[in-house]
């Protein structure tokens, strides 16, 4: 048997959102005594209180959802945007392409100057995704000189020689 000292706390919502004594629980055998409430539900007064406030906790809750379902909808034939806002707003992103056509330009840099990150700024310019070389509006970039790194890396000396 079980001890409580508030029943509130004692009725637990099953992974349903149902409460835990709409289960069968208590008629499994698991007894419950609340010091606060004076419950007991080694009785079968107890066990019929018990049974009513988990009824009325389901009663508000199922409540509380057809409150919040109503307002949902009501604010969507408001024409109210829900949900969290953009990251960007159609000027950023007019103006991370714009710069992304400069090639002195890093989406790094872009990125830190609109206050987003950088995954932001590929999943609002998908054609990021392509590479950022495509958007350079036909500029080609040269190719940066490498080969004096070569003495640093002995693996590639090895496969050379």
């Amino acid at each position: 048997m079980g001890l409580a000292t508030d029943i509130q706390r004692e009725i637990p919502l099953t992974s349903g959102g149902k409460p835990a004594a709409q289960r069968t629980d208590i008629a499994a055998g698991t007894l419950i005594r609340s010091l606060h409430e004076a419950i007991d539900t080694t009785t079968p007064g107890g066990r019929l209180v018990f049974h009513v406030f988990a009824a009325l906790a389901e009663f508000i809750r199922e409540l509380i959802i057809q409150g919040t379902n109503e307002g949902l909808a009501a604010a969507r034939a408001r024409g109210q945007r829900l949900g969290r806002p953009p990251a960007m707003t159609a000027e950023q992103i007019r103006q991370a392409r714009a710069m992304l056509t400069q090639p002195e330009e890093s989406v790094s840099s872009i990125a830190r100057l609109l206050g987003v990150s950088r995954s932001t700024l590929y999943k609002y310019v998908p054609e990021l995704g392509k590479g950022h070389g495509q958007l350079t509006a036909g500029q080609d970039r040269p190719m940066p000189e490498v080969s004096k790194y070569d003495q640093l890396l002995p693996s590639r000396r090895a496969i050379e020689a």
